[in-house]
C-alpha cells in the first residue's frame, strides 16, 4: 500500500483512529497501543515526523506541524527520496 518508504506509527488514542476512518492515507500505518515508539523517539507533540534516508539513519524530527513550514518539509523529504540506495558492498552498508 502505497510507497515502502513513507510510514506513520500512531499512539493508541481515538483521535487519530476517527481520522483514518475519514480519510484514506496512501501509506501503511501501524498501531502502537503502549506508546513504545512515542517514548523511544521522545514524541513531546502530535503531529510528529521522523524522516530516515535509506539506510535507516534518522535525518530529521519534526515536533508539531505549521503550515509555513510544509515546503521545506516536502523538500527534506523528496532531497531524501533523491539520494541514492546505499551500496550493500560497501563497509559502512553492513555496519547497521
Amino acid at each position: 500500500m502505497g510507497s515502502p518508504w513513507l510510514r506513520s506509527t500512531w499512539i493508541g488514542i481515538p483521535r487519530p483512529l476517527r481520522f483514518l476512518k475519514k480519510n484514506a492515507v496512501p501509506f501503511r500505518i501501524v498501531y502502537d497501543p503502549k506508546g513504545d515508539m512515542a517514548k523511544a523517539y521522545k514524541v513531546e507533540a502530535m503531529p510528529s515526523s521522523f524522516l530516515f534516508d535509506r539506510s535507516g539513519r534518522q535525518r530529521a524530527a519534526h515536533q508539531g506541524f505549521r503550515e509555513s513550514e510544509r515546503v521545506a518539509l516536502e523538500t527534506q523529504i523528496l532531497d531524501l527520496l533523491a539520494e541514492s540506495p546505499p551500496d550493500s558492498t560497501s563497509p559502512d552498508s553492513t555496519s547497521r
